[in-house]
């Protein structure tokens, strides 16, 4: 009984010298190095290809931060229209709507994947090359989400997530 009061102490001494060393919940879903938020990443993109393939003009994707921020930055590139989100707390998703490749914008084609649960692949900002297919490069950078081309304008580098044509 005395050990445990003792290795109690100590680690409340030190949880009290190092706050940021407490787990907060919550927080893992938007760290990009956690393998659960790439897997999801993954599967979203994947998702949005197939509806893509399918001619799908709209898409409902289960919701987190880190898939709404890449819509985002998808929707800025030009490969989505519209992003909705609906529910509320555990039923939240978003309601994504596609470029329509009649109108001649940009359709994704195919998703290369840099990054998987078990390797991490970063770059810096001079490092980013753009796509080899004339897609868009998608980051997970210290300023948020961005495009490969955003990343270079804010000079920023970052965990590589995906290629996108």
């Amino acid at each position: 009984p005395l050990s445990f009061a003792v290795s109690a102490s100590a680690n409340w001494q030190i949880a009290e010298k190092f706050p940021e060393s407490e787990s907060h919940r919550g927080d893992s879903a938007y760290a990009p190095n956690s393998p659960m938020s790439i897997q999801t990443v993954n599967q979203f993109l994947i998702s949005l290809k197939n509806a893509q393939k399918a001619g799908q003009k709209m898409t409902h994707v289960p919701y987190t931060a880190m898939t709404h921020d890449i819509a985002q930055s998808l929707k800025r590139e030009g490969y989505i229209k519209s992003i909705e989100k609906k529910g509320k707390r555990v039923r939240k998703s978003l309601m994504i709507e596609l470029q329509s490749p009649d109108a001649g914008a940009k359709t994704i084609e195919n998703v290369r994947f840099f990054s998987t649960p078990g390797r991490k692949q970063y770059a810096q900002c001079d490092a980013i090359r753009p796509s080899r297919y004339g897609g868009a490069v998608i980051l997970s950078t210290s300023k948020g989400i961005m495009s490969g081309r955003e990343a270079k304008k804010a000079r920023s580098g970052g965990l590589l997530i995906a290629e996108i044509w």
